[in-house]
């Protein structure tokens, strides 16, 4: 604000000479308001003054503070997105004070200068962080037009304001055309991206795998992978042939997002095999994977002296997290593959078991070695057991009418439980710990301060929120439980009933016991199913409907009854004139 306030000296000595003019008391006001950063009272002083001065009363430094400022935080402007889907009122996702930035920015038009690209660029974060995309494209149009040179920042906002606005409610008649719209100006922004040369960065390209995905363009997607992480969808367990020569550039770091976006997409696309071998080898990729591929190009090159390919570089590789295993255990789930659902269940418990003890090993140490306090070098574990994982194997189970997948989950949600109780008592002492110690700031909402050393990726461990986490799931987990138990019993009663009418009519059952089929008396039978009354917890998670007594339904009306209501009862059921009565008295 001290080169602010020496621009603002400029103007005040060439208006007037007097010592206080309107235009001084007003530009004091704008900059006391600038300093206690108040967005309505900033952009107030700031109209008052064009309207009273014009645009050119203020340098351009003190335009582009009032950008800045006359607008919340983007959080802000978030959270209000999050409160109009809740109450039903969102449509189309805008920006409320778009017309402020706009009027700023053809305020420093009108004085002959041109705007930065760092003012476009904080335009369109904010247009972005509510995924208004329209706005963002619009800008970005304008700054082609204008000759402003897009950077990097700017093709970030224009790919986040894209993927958010497909995270947000559309109307399924619209869709087609968002889709449709979106794909032609991401492909246009590609190719502005490439013309100007400019390096493709991981999140950028994670940006574009998401709306890849959404709008299935499987060929662009296998091409982005291929030119940009150097993975193969065909041949996913070694190097793209363009980064397999010794001079390639090196490709971009593959991320658990972009792992996440293309588990993602090949399973909404149906192609489970493809999803399979993708998980596997994306997240366990084979050591040396090269060397055990023939290829007579490199054995050519090894007769001349050249290096050797098979070691050039690691494979692209990323670490699951939760996210993760809850898309691939969806889509194998809609797939209808118990099997397989039950494996990656297994997976997802391993690794949950594997994270926890890696974690807590980690922080009994630091807090036993170094004293209460020093945590910031542990990083927060990525994979961790959440009912989001396990749906889709209930949800799997329950349509196959697989009782054995139902009681094999129902049997390992116990033993988990008991081991995430187990992991909340620990955080739980080594946060009152920490307290005691004087180690935590008060504010649970405060995070703690990631340590120097840490990669960029992790999260430095937060015990207040894990123990936050850790207690969400146990109630989730909980009440999925029960769930599980009450669906169990439903299909083993339905199994029952099912081959007891077969039973009742003569019919043979499989017998396990017998190895064979057998023709089961009534009697047998009842002694070999043993029915009981519902458990009390179970009647609770019935439907409403067919909790109570059973009571019959009215009798569907006849014809005879319907055409009664419409036309009347039939001739011989109406009752007698009165001429047609007294003649009958009368014995006529």
């Amino acid at each position: 604000m001290n080169v602010l306030r020496r621009c603002l000296q400029q103007p005040r000595r060439r208006l007037s000479t007097v010592a206080d003019t309107p235009h001084d008391r007003r530009v004091r006001s704008l900059v006391r308001n600038l300093d206690a950063t108040q967005p309505a009272r900033v952009w107030d002083s700031y109209t008052d003054i064009i309207n009273a001065s014009g645009a050119a009363a203020l340098p351009v430094e003190l335009h582009q503070h009032v950008l800045r400022q006359c607008s919340p935080p983007k959080d802000v402007h978030r959270q209000s997105i999050r409160q109009r889907i809740a109450a039903g009122t969102f449509s189309e996702p805008f920006h409320v004070h778009e017309a402020r930035f706009k009027l700023v920015i053809h305020n420093i038009a009108a004085m002959g200068e041109a705007p930065q690209p760092a003012d476009y660029d904080f335009i369109m974060d904010h247009l972005a962080a509510v995924g208004y995309y329209q706005g963002v494209l619009a800008l970005y149009n304008h700054m082609v037009a204008t000759h402003c040179t897009p950077t990097a920042r700017t093709f970030n906002a224009c790919f986040r304001a894209i993927a958010f606005r497909f995270t947000l409610p559309v109307v399924p008649a619209l869709r087609a055309d968002l889709v449709a719209y979106t794909t032609a100006r991401l492909h246009q922004l590609m190719a502005d991206h490439a013309r100007l040369q400019l390096t493709l960065s991981a999140a950028n390209m994670d940006l574009i795998l998401r709306i890849l995905k959404e709008t299935l363009d499987r060929p662009s997607f296998d091409l982005l992978l291929r030119t940009s992480y150097g993975i193969d969808l065909a041949n996913p367990d070694r190097l793209a042939l363009e980064y397999a020569a010794p001079g390639a550039p090196a490709p971009l770091p593959f991320t658990t997002a972009a792992l996440n976006t293309t588990l993602d997409l090949l399973g909404r696309m149906g192609d489970i095999p493809r999803l399979v071998v993708a998980f596997e080898v994306l997240t366990q990729p084979l050591p040396q994977a090269d060397a055990h591929f023939f290829n007579s190009f490199d054995e050519d090159e090894d007769d001349l002296g050249g290096a050797p390919t098979s070691a050039k570089r690691a494979l692209p590789s990323a670490q699951p997290n939760t996210t993760t295993y809850a898309l691939l255990l969806r889509h194998i789930g809609r797939a209808g593959l118990p099997a397989l659902a039950r494996h990656y269940a297994l997976v997802a418990l391993r690794a949950d078991r594997a994270a926890a003890w890696t974690t807590r090993h980690m922080v009994r140490h630091r807090l036993a070695r170094r004293g209460p306090g020093n945590l910031s070098d542990v990083p927060a574990p990525r994979a961790a057991l959440a009912r989001s994982v396990l749906l889709p194997v209930l949800g799997c189970a329950n349509r196959a009418g697989d009782t054995a997948l139902l009681a094999w989950l129902a049997g390992k949600l116990p033993g988990a439980l008991r081991a995430q109780r187990s992991d909340l008592a620990f955080y739980e002492d080594a946060v009152a710990r920490l307290r005691a110690a004087g180690r935590l700031p008060p504010d649970d909402s405060a995070p703690l301060p990631p340590s120097p050393t840490q990669s960029p990726t992790d999260r430095p461990l937060d015990p207040r929120l894990h123990a936050r986490i850790l207690t969400r799931n146990i109630a989730e987990l909980t009440a999925f439980s029960s769930r599980v138990a009450f669906v169990l019993a439903r299909a083993q009663q339905r199994l029952r009933e099912r081959l007891g009418r077969r039973v009742w009519r003569d019919q043979d059952v499989y017998l396990r016991s017998a190895g064979a089929r057998v023709v089961l008396s009534r009697d047998d039978w009842r002694a070999i199913v043993r029915f009981r009354p519902m458990d009390p917890a179970h009647q609770a998670l019935r439907p409403a409907r067919s909790r109570g007594p059973f009571t019959p339904r009215p009798p569907k009306p006849t014809a005879r009854a319907m055409s009664t209501a419409v036309d009347g009862p039939p001739k011989s059921m109406r009752a007698p004139s009165i001429p047609a009565l007294w003649r009958r008295l009368r014995g006529e």
